[in-house]
């Protein structure tokens, strides 16, 4: 994935818009030289699943599959969630519209922020934490 400027990270010097839209990026359909953590992070009643992913340049991600429903999460670090597949609506921290958001493209969240989802299709994903 590529390096995320500060700029593309904080909300205050982007608009909401901004944070949702295709990112250029390289087509990464697997990683090499990782640690895959074995444990599942399972989050409200097993409707979402991640695995952890340990890059060798110390990077973390996580590969995760969530079913429909509603769901809300904080975050620690920022975040740049890819939607490999799947249909959802994002609602971000002091954002005051829903925005949709399918497979094949992402979107970037604050660190230290809450942000809220509406699945509709089964979807698979992968978080990047950038630090």
């Amino acid at each position: 994935m590529e390096q995320l400027g500060q700029e593309a990270l904080t909300s205050s010097h982007l608009g909401y818009n901004s944070y949702l839209k295709n990112q250029s990026k390289k087509n990464m359909s697997e990683f090499n030289n990782a640690t895959i953590v074995k444990k599942a992070n399972v989050y409200f009643g097993g409707n979402v699943v991640s695995r952890t992913v340990k890059l060798g340049d110390g990077s973390i991600k996580t590969l995760g599959f969530m079913l429909p429903g509603e769901y809300e999460f904080n975050t620690e670090s920022a975040e740049v969630m890819e939607i490999l597949a799947g249909r959802l609506d994002v609602l971000l921290a002091n954002a005051s519209e829903w925005v949709g958001v399918k497979g094949g493209e992402s979107f970037n969240v604050p660190a230290h922020s809450v942000f809220k989802l509406k699945i509709y299709d089964a979807t698979d994903y992968c978080c990047s934490f950038v630090e």
